[in-house]
């Protein structure tokens, strides 16, 4: 089979770019929260922390990717090698699988042990006001996040995911999917309003930095193009990063506690189109339980933050 030199040329470079892009995301979201666990750290050795969210945060977190993990046991086993022992490469998925978990589950449970003490000063909005408004952004941020999905996916990409038929239960898989990614996200969203608050003095100064700094991770947020072509790619991000900062300077600054609610809108929303698509057997069933599950997390972290601020 003939392959034209420019095709795989185009290729190369495509694979280079989203090589550079990927990088870049690991650094501004794990820089976040790697810098908010550190700052966790300090604040609960002088003693203006909450060890009860580090703990819920974190046990909830590292169940969820835990049971993941040993749901998706018939595919970890199927891409092992044959060539080595199978009993040493076992040892090394579960030593390698249970260090990585333990560590993003404490990364996740000191960033928000420490949102107390940060939000002490905020502002905050009544609390008739404030569900209504994060449900408001929520179903904002999910208009914006599936009309990037349509403007950033080739026609020849969109396909369902199937990941989930090839566990031992498909819908546990779906089920327990967006917990660790829901408490993540919540994390780094946090993390990045009291960042900008701080950089820009409760927004009476230097603005434009705040902007540019909330349009920047909203814009990574789309991830890596699906193809060698980047302008729609390139479209998708723009519309993540205006619509982050708009939620945002519209909302969030007032009362950032908002956060949990307007990420469970968003996550509930993706699930039940998920729902809607059925791409294998037990995936409805998953999604409806997920969606119930981020609604019950996006409410307690909710009422929680607002207790303990």
């Amino acid at each position: 089979m003939h392959v034209p030199e420019e095709w795989a040329r185009s290729q190369r470079a495509a694979s280079t770019r989203n090589l550079v892009i990927q990088i870049a995301i690991a650094v501004a979201f794990g820089g976040l929260l790697f810098s908010a666990a550190i700052s966790g750290m300090i604040a609960w050795s002088r003693g203006r922390y909450t060890p009860r969210l580090f703990l819920v945060a974190a046990t909830l977190s590292l169940l969820a990717a835990a049971a993941t993990l040993a749901n998706s046991w018939p595919a970890l086993i199927a891409s092992l090698e044959t060539t080595a022992p199978l009993q040493f490469q076992l040892i090394g998925v579960v030593a390698i699988g249970a260090v990585g978990l333990t560590i993003l589950a404490a990364l996740i449970g000191l960033a928000i042990g420490a949102m107390p003490a940060r939000l002490a000063g905020a502002s905050r909005i009544t609390d008739n006001e404030a569900f209504p408004l994060g449900v408001s952004a929520g179903l904002v941020g999910a208009a914006a996040a599936m009309a990037a999905a349509a403007v950033r996916t080739p026609a020849w990409a969109q396909a369902p995911l199937v990941d989930g038929a090839g566990t031992l239960l498909p819908a546990l898989d779906v089920a327990l999917d967006p917990v660790t990614s829901f408490l993540t996200a919540l994390a780094v969203i946090l993390t990045a309003c009291v960042g900008v608050d701080r950089i820009t003095a409760s927004w009476t100064e230097r603005k434009a930095i705040g902007i540019a700094l909330l349009a920047v991770l909203g814009f990574l947020a789309g991830g890596v193009p699906a193809g060698s072509t980047a302008a729609g790619w390139a479209v998708g991000g723009a519309i993540m990063a205006a619509a982050l900062v708009v939620v945002y300077v519209t909302l969030l600054r007032f009362d950032p506690t908002l956060v949990p609610i307007a990420l469970g809108v968003m996550w509930t929303v993706k699930a039940l189109g998920f729902a809607l698509h059925r791409p294998f057997a037990g995936a409805t069933a998953g999604a409806i339980i997920a969606a119930l599950l981020l609604i019950l997390l996006a409410w307690r972290w909710f009422r929680l933050l607002r207790r303990m601020v």
